[in-house]
């Protein structure tokens, strides 16, 4: 899901997205090694790379057990609180860190009639939950890690069936197809195996190291719809967009009916600023699957970038609908109702993104901005004070401040924001100009129009016409 209409670009000129605002910091104080040895002896079936997708699979699932034991002591018992059994949270809490924890082979051995490994998983189960509680949010993901967990038993108990019906099959060739299918089976687990090695990285955002994996997966079973989904959010988020288009076309030709494919090419069609096209694709997205909230979401933020603000109104309130945890589309939702000049309810629902998510720095700054617009330039202080506190250096934070300074008539104090504003971003032509306007309301005449002139220069309409009022050339 990418939101490309954060922050509001008319006031600050440029739109921000909602990465920049995640503190995502991460501790490694904690950090735990689980190791499991495991044996595997080959039948007439195996061939040594089958007998190590299968040893393989069969250790990383004790490793996985064994940290999810961890893992479930820091969610401290939440199964009494949202209705499901210990069972049932302790397996999903092992499914999940599939895809946030990697499985490393330290050592294997190989003799014709056994492989041996030993693996290993290194993880701080602190920072395993924070993932795991992230990652629960969407559900898509969700859904597809735990596909891949029931693919990977059954494919485990395929193995287990064609080895015991292996002494009822009499005739060569047949035991040469059935050995053939055996081996293509062994080729499906491992990789499901990359494929969730290509999660864990993803999830770490180690790109490239995510595509490598993705690809290994694309190469052991080239028809995995969903290892070239995967993969081109990985070139995604390294900015190869034109990459990640060939790979979703890719995953929608093996899967015509892959809804999560069609929002992902979407999403790269509006980076790209092709809008119709991201919007084709979300509303096809949404036609597979209607209720794919995440299809919603982002059909509605790119009718918001192209002003539609009631069509983008209509998407969030079936997103919300759909996921009414989902913070960004109240924060979207409240920008459209700004956009329309209903500022009391873009609060309303700026203020519930808060109550959701309580560190949620783009709402606290769109709410701010409403108050401002509003002329309540106190509140206006007060939620752009926690948005610096929660992100220090956002520079139009500094200068929405300096404004709401400004409209209280405190122009020392707005001139100390937008010199910090200017400090983060010296070519802010919007800064210069006010910093100008009240160095000219504190009767410093000479500094106003040094910045009035710089703001000139970087095209600041506002700054060109107050230097021709005094007739000042610049």
């Amino acid at each position: 899901m990418v939101n490309r209409c954060t922050f509001p670009a008319s006031l600050f000129g440029v739109a921000f997205t909602a990465a920049l605002l995640l503190n995502a910091s991460q501790s490694y104080a904690k950090m735990q090694t689980f190791e499991k040895e495991y044996t595997y002896t080959a039948s007439e079936l195996d061939s040594k790379s089958s007998c190590r997708a299968i040893a393989l699979e069969q250790v990383k699932r004790i490793l996985l057990q064994e940290l999810g034991v961890y893992v479930e002591s820091v969610f401290n018992d939440k199964a009494s609180t949202d209705g499901r059994t210990k069972d049932e949270v302790r397996r999903e809490i092992t499914t999940l860190s599939a895809g946030v924890a990697s499985t490393e082979v330290v050592e294997e051995k190989w003799d014709g009639t056994t492989y041996w490994l030993k693996a290993r998983i290194q993880a701080d189960p602190d920072d395993v939950a924070k993932k795991i509680e992230a990652l629960r949010q969407d559900k898509r993901k969700v859904a597809e890690l735990e596909e891949s967990r029931k693919r990977a038993a059954e494919l485990s108990q395929e193995l287990e069936r064609m080895r015991k019906e292996l002494d009822t099959t009499k005739s060569a060739a047949a035991k040469a197809e059935r050995a053939k299918q055996y081996n293509d089976t062994a080729q499906q687990l491992s990789s499901k195996d990359w494929l969730s090695k290509g999660y864990a990285f993803h999830v770490a955002k180690q790109y490239e190291e995510a595509i490598a994996a993705y690809s290994k997966s694309i190469e052991l079973d080239p028809k995995n719809a969903v290892a070239y989904n995967n993969r081109g959010l990985a070139y995604s988020g390294l900015g190869g967009q034109s990459r990640a288009i060939e790979d979703y076309n890719k995953a929608i030709e093996l899967d015509p009916k892959f809804a999560v494919a069609y929002n992902s090419r979407g999403v790269a069609y509006g980076d790209f600023g092709d809008n119709k096209r991201a919007i084709e694709d979300f509303s096809k997205a949404i036609t597979l699957d209607p209720k794919y909230a995440s299809a919603y979401f982002d059909r509605g933020g790119t009718y918001g970038i192209l002003g539609d603000h009631q069509r983008a109104i209509e998407d969030y309130n079936k997103a919300i609908e759909l996921d009414p945890k989902l913070a960004s589309a109240y924060t979207l939702r409240g920008m459209a109702y700004s956009g329309l000049g209903d500022n009391k309810r873009a609060i309303e629902d700026f203020g519930k993104a808060m109550t959701l998510d309580p560190k949620f720095a783009s709402a606290y700054f769109n709410r701010g901005f409403a108050y401002y617009k509003l002329g309540d330039n106190k509140q206006a202080i007060e939620d752009v004070n926690k948005v610096i506190e929660l992100v220090p250096k956002l520079a139009q934070a500094y200068f929405l401040r300096g404004m709401a300074y400004s409209g209280l008539g405190d122009n020392k104090q707005a001139i100390e924001d937008l010199s910090k504003t200017i400090e983060l971003d010296p070519e802010h032509p919007m800064a210069h100009f006010w910093r100008g306007n009240s160095y000219e309301k504190l009767g410093d005449h000479k500094r106003a129009v040094e910045e009035m002139k710089f703001a000139a220069h970087l095209g600041n309409q506002s700054a060109q016409a107050f230097l021709k009022s005094k007739g000042i050339q610049w």
